[in-house]
């Protein structure tokens, strides 16, 4: 990057988490103006050759237990529906997430998150709850076996017949602070979930596309495996795109 002086840096940021493959890569740079001549825009309606490909590769990446995608525009879009997909899937409405944690600002991705500065006075819709804080460094419980402690009594105190609809979380808070949850964190709290009839949802939008090294995605880098997986910003390279992969 440059600034208005003529400065170079280093973009440790990738332009708020979204241009993981750099400003004006040549190779994205090509494809777009390829598929500009091509066709720019059609409806979901109709499958494009691309989104076939792409989806195909995405799900070849994530390995053979996903293969369903949905593709969007924004996290906050892709968080939304995943949460109502959890909800149609166990038939319950119970849902949690973390405190600190950021999910976006659309529908139940607005309820889902729990950052101060992005708070507003709308109510959320119903039936969320938010965990605690899963900080080593500035939270309440510092061990991931107090968390879970926490978490099974949350669980155990708001199921309906035994049964929540599911949880989403980062597997590093990213507008939260870039937190990462503690080790073991991850693998406890999705058994946890299941063992209480949920769906366990990653949220990847700022974690995804080798945010987080040779792992490539956070919930591998965590250590868990969810049943649906949120991705955006980085998906895109800057373009408003995100998706939502899951098991069928």
């Amino acid at each position: 990057m440059f600034d208005h002086k003529g400065n170079r840096y280093l973009d440790l940021i990738a332009g708020i988490s979204t241009v993981s493959i750099g400003h004006a890569h040549p190779a994205i740079t090509k494809a777009i103006a390829d598929q500009a001549d091509k066709l720019i825009h059609t409806t979901p309606i109709y499958l494009t050759e691309w989104q076939g490909l792409y989806s195909k590769a995405l799900c070849d990446e994530l390995g053979p237990e996903y293969d369903q995608v949905f593709l969007c525009n924004s996290g906050s879009e892709a968080n939304d529906m995943a949460i109502l997909l959890a909800r149609l899937f166990t038939g319950q409405q119970k849902f949690f997430s973390l405190r600190n944690g950021y999910h976006g600002l659309v529908g139940n991705s607005k309820s889902v998150t729990n950052v101060g500065t992005w708070n507003t006075n709308f109510n959320n819709t119903q039936e969320f709850e938010k965990l605690a804080w899963p900080s080593t460094y500035r939270g309440v419980l510092k061990t991931t076996e107090l968390l879970l402690k926490d978490a099974e009594e949350a669980f155990q105190s708001n199921a309906i017949h035994g049964k929540i609809a599911g949880m989403i979380f980062e597997p590093i808070q990213g507008v939260g602070g870039i937190n990462p949850v503690p080790e073991g964190y991850g693998p406890g709290i999705a058994q946890l979930i299941r063992k209480y009839g949920g769906v366990v949802i990653s949220d990847e939008v700022q974690t995804g596309f080798g945010r987080v090294g040779e792992k490539f995605w956070g919930h591998r880098w965590a250590g868990f495996k969810p049943d649906i997986i949120t991705m955006a910003k980085g998906m895109g390279n800057g373009f408003p795109m995100a998706g939502v992969v899951a098991r069928k």
